[in-house]
């Protein structure tokens, strides 16, 4: 399966473009996507990577996301 990742956050940097540059991701102990921007870093839990694989996500969640706030 291919890393969704990429394109998850150039979703989320519709919402927030000072975010900067996409240019790398990992999973932590917790399962979660850690993505590192240019301009920090941006944890993305499990159940939210999830939904986006399965075009379940939401807008409001995007937003969420592009704001460090999670739903």
């Amino acid at each position: 399966m291919p890393n969704m990742i990429p394109s998850l956050a150039e979703e989320i940097k519709k919402y927030n473009p000072e975010i900067g540059d996409y240019n790398s991701n990992i999973i932590n102990e917790h399962l979660n996507h850690v993505i590192r921007f240019s301009n920090g870093l941006l944890e993305v839990p499990m159940d939210l990577y999830e939904a986006y694989k399965a075009s379940r996500i939401t807008e409001d969640q995007l937003k969420a996301l592009a704001r460090y706030e999670w739903l």
